[in-house]
């Protein structure tokens, strides 16, 4: 069992931009400590951006699952936080779809905050997401 409140730090890869892409993403609890993570392989050939939110949408998709109360989400995606923060528009037709699903699944979510980090902050799922690349070889 999850607890209410959880710290999701998400990202995606994509080797070649658009190439092979993956999602790697980390759950933490308030205290810090790791209660889940997760290393996925998504396609051959889709860009960076699309596995960036894909790793958003497995992210949301989990906090439904375990009925997350507080949400906040982490990535090193700028472009991703602030459309997700409706303080970019979603102009890429591809986009737009995901952005929409996003959209759903946080109907669902009593409160979520979205925080865009540096890189370095953002290691463990940059790994992760990483992993599931080099494993796919």
């Amino acid at each position: 069992m999850w607890p209410k409140r959880v710290f999701i730090y998400t990202d995606g890869a994509s080797r070649g931009n658009p190439g092979p892409c993956a999602l790697g993403l980390q759950v933490f609890d308030s205290k810090k400590n790791l209660i889940y993570e997760e290393s996925s392989y998504l396609e051959d050939k889709n860009t960076n951006n699309f596995a960036e939110y894909k790793a958003v949408i497995r992210a949301f998709e989990l906090a439904v699952q375990n009925k997350i109360q507080e949400l906040t989400l982490f990535s090193d995606s700028e472009l991703l936080i602030r459309q997700l923060q409706k303080k970019y528009k979603v102009k890429s037709q591809n986009i737009k779809t995901l952005f929409m699903e996003c959209q759903s699944f946080l109907k669902q979510i009593p409160q979520a905050e979205f925080q865009h980090i540096p890189r370095e902050q953002n290691k463990g799922a940059d790994a992760l997401a990483n992993q599931a690349l080099d494993n796919k070889r």
